[in-house]
C-alpha cells in the first residue's frame, strides 16, 4: 500500500509536465557522470504508448543518434557510450516522439558528463626483480567495464602480448615464459589497456608501469652488499640476493679479487642471510661477496663493486647531522649508528662549546627522542655529541658533521638550508637489520613530492607514504613490528622517479 501511495504522488508531480507534451526525459537529467565503455540506462515517460528516437547533444548541438527508433513497449534504453565520443561535461539527451507531431520531444534538464574510465598499473610498477620461469601477479585498478589487454614492453618498444583479453578484475597471474622473445634486462614495463566492446578506439584507456622492472634468467643477482658499504667487523649485516633456483646457496667473502673465507656453506634460497662479520676480519676496502648455487655452480653473482670492512668500535651521528632546522618546544629524534655494547651519553654543543646534557645514559639502539626545551636559545651553531659510557671505550664519540639550527616557532626561509636532491650521499636508513622500528633520514628535497615505500620480494608494495619535501632534513620512524622476518626493498621516489633503492632486513 505504501508503494502505491508513493507511485500516486510521483504521478501527480510528473503528469502536469507530460500533459504539456508527450514525453519527459527522466535519466540522464543533469549531473550524472557516465563512463565510456560502460552500459547506462536512458529513461523517459510518455502520456501514451509511443515509439521514440534518442539523440545525444553536446554544447546544445546535435552530436549523434543513439537509437533511431525505440519500440512502443519500451520506456528505457540501455546505451554504452562508444570510445568515439569525445569526453566532456556538456551533454544532454533528446527523446523525440515518432508520431505525426514531431514537436513532441524533451531534453535532459541539465548537462551531464561522459568521460573516459581510469586504469592504473600497480604491479610491476618499477624496481621489481622477476625471474624467467617464475609466476607473478600483475595488478591494476580501474573503473572500466570491458576486458583489458596486457602487453610486455622492453626499452620503450612492444615486446610481446601477455594476454589479448582478460576480465578487468585487477589481477592476472603471469608465468614468465622461457622464450627467445624475453631476454634478461632491466628496462621492462607492463602496459594494460582497455579492450573496447564497441567501435571507435581513439580514446582507448591504458597505463604503463611507472618505472622499469627487471626480468632475469634462471641465475642469481646479488643486491647487498653491492659496493660502497662500510661494514664493521663484529657487527651483523644483511646479505641479500634474488634467484629462482630451488637449491640452497653458498656465500663467500672475496678480497682483492681472491677467495678469502666462507660466510655460509648452505643458506636457504630465500634471498636473505644475516651475517655477523668475525671480529678478526682484516680491515680493507676491496671486499666483495659471492653467492653461488650449491649444485648448479654456473649460477652465481658477485657484488658489482667493492665494499669496506672496518675494524674497531664506532659511533656515527646521523641526525641532526647538519642543515636541520629544529623548533624549540617540539620533540625530535636523535639518531646514530654504532656497534658498541654499552649505553651512550648524548650532549648538546653550541659554538664548539658544551651547552647542556640531553641524556646521561640511554641504550645504544640508534635513536633517542629529545623534547627541545622551550627556553633553549635560538642559534644556527648547534651540534650533537654522542659518546660511549664504558671505561674501555669512553674515548669513543662522534659529533654532528655540521651545524644545525634551533629556532623559535616562526622559522623564516633564510634559516633553511637547501641540500638539493642527490639523496644517495645524505640518505640514512638504520638499524639494518631492524626489529620493530626503522629510522629513515631524508636530505632536503625542496619543492619535491617525495614518497617512501617498502616492497616485498614479489614486488608487492607493503606501504607507501607521500610527503612534501622541504629544504630541511627530515626523520621518519617506520613501525616494522607487523612485518614477517625477511628481506624487503626500500624505495624512495622524488617527483615519481626512483632516486634510491636498497634492501632492508627485518629480524624480530
Amino acid at each position: 500500500m505504501k508503494k502505491f501511495y508513493t507511485f500516486c504522488i510521483w504521478i501527480s508531480l510528473v503528469l502536469p509536465f507530460i500533459t504539456m507534451g508527450s514525453v519527459v526525459v527522466t535519466t540522464p537529467n543533469g549531473g550524472e557522470n557516465w563512463i565510456i565503455g560502460c552500459p547506462n540506462t536512458i529513461q523517459w515517460i510518455t502520456s501514451a504508448p509511443v515509439s521514440v528516437k534518442i539523440e545525444l547533444y553536446k554544447n546544445g548541438i546535435y552530436y549523434l543518434t543513439i537509437c533511431s527508433q525505440v519500440p512502443v513497449t519500451q520506456n528505457s534504453y540501455s546505451w554504452t557510450p562508444p570510445y568515439s565520443v569525445s569526453p566532456g561535461n556538456t551533454f544532454k539527451v533528446k527523446v523525440t516522439c515518432l508520431s505525426n507531431n514531431t514537436a513532441d520531444y524533451d531534453f535532459s534538464n541539465a548537462n551531464f558528463s561522459i568521460n573516459l574510465g581510469t586504469l592504473t598499473v600497480t604491479s610491476p610498477n618499477g624496481e621489481e626483480f622477476w625471474q624467467i620461469g617464475s609466476a607473478h601477479q600483475i595488478t591494476w585498478t580501474d573503473n572500466i567495464c570491458e576486458n583489458v589487454r596486457i602487453e610486455l614492453w622492453k626499452g620503450g618498444v612492444l615486446n610481446s602480448v601477455i594476454t589479448a583479453s582478460t576480465p578487468s578484475s585487477g589481477l592476472f597471474t603471469w608465468t614468465i615464459p622461457n622464450s627467445n622473445t624475453i631476454v634478461p634486462g632491466n628496462d621492462y614495463k607492463i602496459k594494460i589497456q582497455s579492450v573496447a566492446l564497441n567501435s571507435g578506439t581513439a580514446n582507448m584507456v591504458y597505463d604503463f608501469s611507472d618505472n622499469n622492472f627487471t626480468i632475469n634468467s634462471g641465475g642469481i643477482v646479488l643486491l647487498v652488499p653491492n659496493g660502497g658499504e662500510n661494514w664493521y667487523a663484529g657487527s651483523s649485516y644483511g646479505i641479500a640476493w634474488v634467484d629462482c633456483i630451488a637449491e640452497n646457496v653458498r656465500l663467500e667473502l672475496w678480497k682483492g679479487g681472491v677467495y678469502n673465507s666462507l660466510i655460509c656453506s648452505s643458506a636457504p634460497a630465500n634471498g636473505t642471510f644475516i651475517w655477523t662479520i668475525p671480529a678478526a676480519t682484516l680491515a680493507g676496502f676491496d671486499y666483495k661477496v659471492k653467492v653461488i648455487g650449491i649444485t648448479s655452480s654456473g649460477n652465481y653473482d658477485f657484488s658489482d663493486n667493492n665494499f669496506t670492512i672496518s675494524q674497531g668500535y664506532f659511533i656515527t651521528v646521523t641526525s641532526p647531522n647538519g642543515g636541520e632546522v629544529w623548533v624549540r618546544g617540539t620533540t625530535r629524534i636523535i639518531t646514530w649508528m654504532d656497534n658498541i655494547p654499552e649505553n651512550v651519553r648524548i650532549e648538546l654543543w653550541k659554538g664548539g662549546v658544551y651547552n647542556s646534557l640531553i641524556s646521561a645514559s640511554t641504550p645504544s639502539n640508534g635513536s633517542c627522542y629529545w623534547a627541545i626545551p622551550a627556553t633553549q636559545p635560538s642559534g644556527s651553531d648547534y651540534k650533537v655529541k654522542i659518546m660511549a659510557l664504558s671505561s674501555s671505550t669512553n674515548t669513543l664519540y662522534d659529533f654532528s658533521d655540521n651545524n644545525f639550527s634551533i629556532l623559535g616557532s616562526n622559522v623564516g626561509p633564510t634559516a633553511r638550508n637547501s641540500v638539493g636532491s642527490e639523496i644517495s650521499n645524505d640518505f640514512k636508513l638504520f638499524p639494518n637489520p631492524c626489529d620493530n622500528h626503522l629510522q629513515v633520514t631524508l636530505p632536503g628535497l625542496e619543492n619535491s613530492l617525495v614518497s617512501i615505500g617498502m616492497m616485498n620480494m614479489s614486488g608487492k608494495m607493503i606501504f607507501q607514504n607521500e610527503v612534501q619535501g622541504s629544504s630541511d632534513k627530515e626523520n621518519y620512524d617506520i613501525n616494522t613490528s607487523a612485518l614477517a622476518d625477511g628481506m624487503y626493498i626500500f624505495v624512495i621516489r622524488e617527483n615519481n622517479s626512483i632516486i634510491f633503492r636498497t634492501a632492508v632486513f627485518v629480524s624480530h
